[in-house]
């Protein structure tokens, strides 16, 4: 498939509203960006000076993926949105499957943070109604 990369720009509504689609048909089966509303905001805030932010266009003009990244741990990684973060699984003695089964959610992944090969995994829980 061809594609290009391209950021994304606080201009360009239109390429905004495609992306929060995107984030909101995406993710809001898994209980995250459930409103359209919450998706643009999300977008919105990853075009801040401190963050990066791109899009994946098909030759056809149609946005086929995102990816927004904020500076973390002074800089010496970025985290990322990213969309595979369910087919994650532990090893070892690592108490994932003990925080999944208390409702928790893999929200995010910062690969090497701890060192070469030691990722840091970040868990979520919404809490209340």
């Amino acid at each position: 498939m061809d594609f290009t990369i391209e950021d994304l720009t606080g201009g360009d509504s239109t390429r905004i509203d495609e992306v929060a689609r995107l984030l909101h048909v995406t993710f809001s089966p898994l209980g995250v960006w459930t409103t359209m509303a919450e998706a643009r905001q999300e977008v919105v805030d990853s075009l801040g000076a401190d963050r990066v932010s791109r899009v994946a266009r098909a030759h056809d003009g149609a946005i086929i993926g995102w990816i927004g990244a904020i500076r973390e741990y002074d800089g010496m990684v970025w985290q990322l949105h990213q969309g595979r973060l369910a087919a994650v699984r532990s090893w070892g003695h690592h108490p994932l499957p003990c925080y999944r089964r208390l409702g928790f959610q893999i929200i995010g992944v910062m690969p090497d943070a701890n060192g070469p090969g030691r990722p840091d995994i970040f868990l979520g829980k919404r809490l209340g109604a």
